[in-house]
């Protein structure tokens, strides 16, 4: 794919209508403009109170910009992985951005576009904040009831210290944290640091056939290669928002001489 031309914002006026507190968050007035532009991939501000995942027990740590995976793939032609990588690639660069202006909650529209495309280009030329391992089997752990603390995290350090991912590569699934949350929360754990994630910046109301649906959920296949298997850790029953096909299921902490495994429902 070639260079990406800069999507421009063009703004048509103010938007007339307020939007009440219940419903999304307001925004500044000169972020009020006509749908065109980088604004045509962006869904909607949600308001605090749905940032929470009663599946996964927790609140997003940190708000979500959610774009328009269906307008992605008709305008690009960018499929389900893709866009959830551009969508990660923009909000962990906004969340670094705003870590310099404390007390900040948004940015200005020209920041935000220029954010946008530089995400845009990024995904084009195959960088990624989530790398996908290019080992056949992966394990995906999910770390949610140890970052509640509903779980003792010693489970987890056992489980990487058990050398039973020997087999494959592990990575970290969150709900709760986004990028940077959950890079402090393997580093205060002391787990290695070759240890990636998938974080909450790659959630979507957007299924992988790119309909919108009636969840928010992060969708793990699409992220993966068809070739490789996923192997899920849960210590607890998984949440409803953690979607995909896997290999196998396996609780733990372990039992000593095996583990305790079900076949991933398909």
């Amino acid at each position: 794919m070639g260079p990406r031309a800069p999507v421009i914002l063009a703004g048509a006026g103010l938007c007339a209508c307020a939007v009440s507190d219940g419903g999304f968050s307001r925004r500044s007035a000169d972020e009020y403009v006509a749908l065109s532009g980088a604004m045509r991939y962006h869904l909607p501000d949600l308001p605090a109170w749905a940032r929470a995942s009663p599946s996964a027990g927790c609140a997003r740590e940190a708000p979500v910009r959610f774009l328009d995976f269906g307008r992605l793939g008709r305008s690009f032609g960018y499929d389900h992985g893709r866009s959830a990588s551009l969508q990660q690639l923009f909000n962990v660069a906004r969340a670094r951005r705003l870590e310099g202006r404390p007390g900040a909650g948004s940015l200005g529209l020209r920041e935000e576009e220029d954010l946008f495309n530089g995400a845009l280009g990024d995904v084009d030329a195959g960088r990624r904040v989530f790398r996908r391992p290019a080992f056949k089997r992966v394990h995906l752990v999910w770390i949610d009831p140890f970052v509640t603390g509903a779980r003792d995290a010693a489970a987890l350090k056992g489980l990487f210290g058990d050398g039973g991912f020997a087999e494959g590569h592990p990575v970290l699934v969150t709900l709760c944290l986004d990028h940077a949350g959950a890079e402090r929360f393997a580093g205060g754990l002391g787990l290695p640091g070759s240890v990636r994630t998938l974080s909450s910046e790659l959630m979507t109301p957007f299924g992988p056939d790119l309909a919108l649906s009636h969840r928010t959920a992060l969708y793990v296949d699409p992220l993966f290669g068809r070739d490789q298997e996923l192997v899920l850790y849960a210590p607890a029953p998984v949440p409803a928002g953690l979607v995909g096909t896997f290999l196998e299921v396996r609780r733990f902490p372990l039992r000593r001489g095996g583990a305790r495994a079900r076949p991933a429902p398909r």
